[in-house]
This record gives structure tokens, C-alpha cells and sequence, in this order.
């Protein structure tokens, strides 16, 4: 039995991540698994829940950070601390299913990559909006087809992990798809669940300097790619 590795990054849940650690417990207990939450330097108390979610479930841990640096260097971080052969990532805030684990691990038999495709969104109209023009700026820029690559929810066969880990810069956890397929990963896409926030801080609405760092993110993850490309032919 392969083991699974949950990374989380957690910033401003401490509502949300005792029903997550009771839900993942009960989705996984057949399995060989460990959950580390990445503490972003939460102002809320989270470091007490965490702390007290490391008491109750042994397969749980926190990893602490005294300031926010971001979730691309959460995932970093979560990753270096990290044993499975199988890495999942998946956020904090109740927005996903752990028992859709089971299925995007399955779906690695035949993949190196699976990414979970929230078929039927819960989030609002601006907030869905937004994503699909993310979404169609990546398809146009990379080629790629996938419909949901900023889900809050994927899993990697650690060699994935380990060879472009190392590559992610500020901000580029949004194009972790990309850079799998460019190194030549297989990567596919499976619908899983999807639920309205009810509890923690939302990380939306993205202010005008956000959207611009964003494009500004893409714009320096193609120069990446192309560089890439270049050296290798």
C-alpha cells in the first residue's frame, strides 16, 4: 500500500479545520496516510486548533510559519516535510470532499497527475467568472484543454512533485498543471464534489492589484516554459 501525503495550506480556517481532519480520518482510515497543515502565519488561533488536531489524530501534524509568505510556498514547504509516494494538495476550506481522494488516487494508475474538475461549482457568479477567464487565458497561452486548473484539489505521483517543485516561483501553485505537462507528465481530469464556503476567510474578491499580478504570474511562467523548450532542443 502506497502512502498518501495530504498538504494543506491553511490561512485564516481555524473553523474549518476540525471538521476536516474529522472528515479526512474518516475518508482515509483504510488507508496509509499522513495530513500536514501548513500554518501561513494565521492570525485567527489556528496554531491552538492545529495543536490540538496534532493530540487527537496521530496521522496529523502542523507546520508552523510565524508570517503569511503564500500558498505556493506552503505547498513548498508541506512538500519538503513529506514521506508518501502519492502527494495530495487540497484546501483548507471545507470547499472540497476527502472522500474524493480515493478516486483522483485511482485515477493514477493511468495518469501521473490528477486534477479535480468541480463540475458543478458553489461559489459565485463573479467568482466563477473570474476562474473561466483564468481558465481560457490558460488554454490560449499553454494549449491545454483542462476546464478547471486552479481546483483546490490534486494529486501527484511524488516524482511529479519532485521534479517541478523546485521551478515554482511566487504565485505559481495555479500553474502546477502546466508545468507537469510540460516536463511530460500525463495529467487528467476527474469531476468531483463541490461545496459553498461556510465558515473562514475567503480569499476573494481579488483586488485590481491581484488580477495583475496574476497575469503578470502567467506572463512569467510562459517565458519560463519557452526557456525550457529552447535549452532542451
Amino acid at each position: 500500500m502506497r502512502k498518501i501525503s495530504i498538504i494543506i495550506p491553511a490561512y485564516m480556517e481555524k473553523k474549518n479545520l476540525p471538521k476536516l481532519a474529522k472528515q479526512l480520518e474518516e475518508a482515509l482510515r483504510e488507508d496509509e496516510f499522513e495530513v500536514i497543515i501548513v500554518n501561513d502565519g494565521n492570525l485567527d488561533g489556528s496554531i491552538q486548533t492545529i495543536n490540538e488536531i496534532e493530540k487527537e489524530y496521530i496521522k496529523m501534524r502542523g507546520l508552523f510559519f510565524s508570517k503569511r509568505r503564500g500558498k505556493t510556498k506552503a505547498i513548498k514547504d508541506g512538500f519538503e516535510e513529506s514521506r508518501g509516494e502519492i502527494i495530495v494538495i487540497m484546501d483548507a476550506d471545507l470547499q472540497y470532499s476527502p472522500e474524493d481522494i480515493p478516486k483522483l488516487v485511482e485515477a493514477l494508475k493511468h495518469a501521473d497527475v490528477t486534477n479535480g474538475l468541480r463540475a458543478k461549482r458553489k461559489d459565485g457568479i463573479i467568482r466563477v467568472l473570474e476562474s473561466k477567464i483564468y481558465n481560457l487565458f490558460v488554454q490560449f497561452f499553454f494549449g491545454m484543454k483542462f476546464r478547471d486548473c486552479n481546483s483546490g484539489l490534486k494529486v501527484f505521483k511524488r516524482k511529479v512533485m519532485e521534479d517541478i517543485v523546485d521551478q515554482l516561483g511566487d504565485g505559481w501553485h495555479r500553474y502546477l498543471l502546466v508545468l507537469a505537462i510540460k516536463r511530460g507528465y500525463k495529467v487528467t481530469e476527474i469531476p468531483i464534489k463541490h461545496y459553498p464556503r461556510t465558515a473562514g476567510r475567503p480569499k476573494f474578491p481579488s483586488s485590481p492589484l491581484k488580477l495583475v499580478k496574476g497575469f503578470r504570474d502567467l506572463l512569467s511562467v510562459k517565458a519560463y516554459t519557452l526557456r525550457q523548450k529552447h535549452q532542451r532542443s
